[in-house]
């Protein structure tokens, strides 16, 4: 086998190689390597492999020698998960037309899907998250007897878990490194910063302008940030409020008297604490508010957790339709697809069960009636499963499923809680509100 350009040696690990399914292949292609000067590469030969010379990248050839990658990098490595690359359906089945994608996106299209079900999931050109894999499942997966030529059986099904699960593994192997951007303070930051203060100096008692000095603060960082690999990455919704009170605006606190007009910290940590009067306190009941509210709110999110399960702990589903012709009116966008799946609808004024995806696709950015426990008409206290979900089913218990789905989004409202909360605005129209 001669040299290779990188996009060469990708494509045929891709295609003619089971490397993808290898740990250390992905190690080595995104990772800067050392130069391998004893020749261990030999003791346990792997065709195709990375290895890496004093000349330069080299991959263990058919003959088991070395062959040069021709325009790998020094020191650098192979790919970055979000290269850019441009492929076509040589690649594998699954892409259809010329399309430019991400390596990272490639090799993860090609290890969860092409190589289990090839074309019958068709390539995924956008960020594969588990409720994206979620959809999928509940849209193919069925039974070998109901299968069609597009469907996924339930053994598939469990070899593309398996693999996430692989992918898991290796994220844990990976350490994803501060860069420069994001950790230093944006460019020209002070002209940029002086000249909204001046702008809001005499507005900072109004809420709705402190939040809007605030939003124009935070969108000049992440103006600074956009080209910054690791930001979307490494910075999450904390740290970039972190980021804020370092460079941008301090802001104000929390503490255990609401108030109704704010007294922002103009000044950023970095510029260090302010210790006049009128600021200091705002620092130390800040953390003290944080210690209390540790214990306090964990503590509250638990006790209402408690007190909702025993409340409905009387409840029970029963399989008789209770018959009522009311439900709950839902505008459909894509974040309730798959939370309607099992779930009724009103179709023609009759009630539908929704059975997958495609059911329900049909009727996004629509209003629709759903049914639901709210107008179940169900006898003391049972709620038919025709009101709930037909998951539920001969599962007279199953309530606790679904108080529990409720408690635990109260218990993580009040943990976050703990780490501060940032303050929004929004803009109501009245006419609309009253009309």
């Amino acid at each position: 086998m001669l040299s290779m350009n990188k996009l060469e040696y990708l494509k045929y690990c891709l295609t003619y190689t089971d490397l993808y399914k290898n740990k250390n292949w992905y190690i080595s292609i995104f990772s800067t390597l050392l130069p391998d000067t004893s020749e261990k590469w030999k003791k346990n030969i792997v065709p195709f492999m990375l290895v890496k010379e004093l000349n330069g990248l080299s991959y263990i050839n058919s003959t088991n020698t070395l062959s040069p990658i021709v325009d790998a990098k020094n020191n650098e490595p192979l790919f970055r998960v979000d290269s850019e690359v441009e492929v076509d359906s040589t690649w594998m089945s699954s892409i259809t037309e010329k399309l430019t994608t991400k390596v990272g996106r490639l090799i993860v299209n090609k290890l969860l899907f092409h190589s289990v079900v090839l074309d019958r999931v068709p390539y995924i050109n956008s960020r594969i998250t588990a409720s994206v894999i979620q959809d999928i499942f509940v849209e193919k997966v069925k039974n070998i007897q109901d299968m069609t030529t597009n469907d996924i059986s339930v053994k598939e099904m469990i070899e593309i878990t398996n693999r996430v699960f692989f992918l898991t593994c290796i994220a844990e192997l990976t350490n994803i490194a501060a860069t420069e951007k994001n950790i230093s303070r944006p460019t020209n930051i002070d002209v940029n910063r002086k000249a909204l203060l001046d702008e809001y100096k005499d507005q900072l008692n109004d809420p709705v302008k402190v939040v809007e000095l605030e939003k124009k603060l935070s969108a000049l960082d992440t103006e600074y940030l956009k080209d910054d690999p690791s930001a979307d990455v490494l910075l999450n919704k904390k740290s970039r409020k972190a980021r804020k009170k370092m460079y941008l605006l301090y802001g104000s606190e929390d503490a255990f008297k609401e108030r109704t007009s704010p007294s922002p910290i103009v000044n950023t940590l970095e510029e260090g604490l302010q210790t006049d009067e009128k600021n200091f306190p705002q620092y130390i009941q800040a953390m003290r508010y944080g210690s209390y509210s540790r214990g306090a709110l964990t503590q509250l999110g638990g006790v209402q957790s408690k007190v909702m399960l025993r409340s409905l702990g009387s409840l029970v589903i029963k399989d008789e339709d209770c018959g009522t012709t009311r439900g709950l009116f839902r505008v459909i966008n894509k974040d309730l697809f798959s939370k309607l799946i099992g779930r009724e609808i009103k179709v023609n004024n009759k009630w539908t069960l929704i059975k997958d995806v495609k059911d329900i696709q049909q009727f996004e950015n629509k209003e629709v009636e759903i049914r639901s426990a709210m107008y179940c008409l169900s006898k003391e206290n049972n709620i038919c499963y025709h009101c709930t979900n037909i998951g539920y089913k001969n599962q007279p218990n199953a309530i606790f499923n679904l108080s529990t789905e409720v408690t635990s989004t109260v218990t993580s409202m009040f943990l976050s809680l703990m780490h501060g909360v940032e303050k929004n605005s929004i803009q109501l129209s009245v006419d609309e509100l009253f009309s």
